[in-house]
């Protein structure tokens, strides 16, 4: 799985505007997103581990 930094911002474009609740600009944008990432769809967690950030996202976890 090769991501580049594109796919990156795509996803984080991806997930502020579902976690922010702009469910047009969202469907707007994966509407006009018609570029596949390289090793398909990259959640949260495979995010966290290919950016060495999975001690981060459990102590956020805890603290909400």
């Amino acid at each position: 799985m090769a991501f580049q930094a594109e796919d990156f911002s795509r996803f984080f474009i991806r997930e502020f505007l579902k976690k922010n609740g702009f469910d047009q600009a969202y469907t707007a944008f994966m509407a006009e997103d018609k570029r596949a990432a390289p090793g398909g769809s990259m959640n949260r967690k495979e995010l966290c581990e290919l950016l060495g950030m999975e001690s981060l996202q459990r102590k956020n976890t805890k603290t909400k």
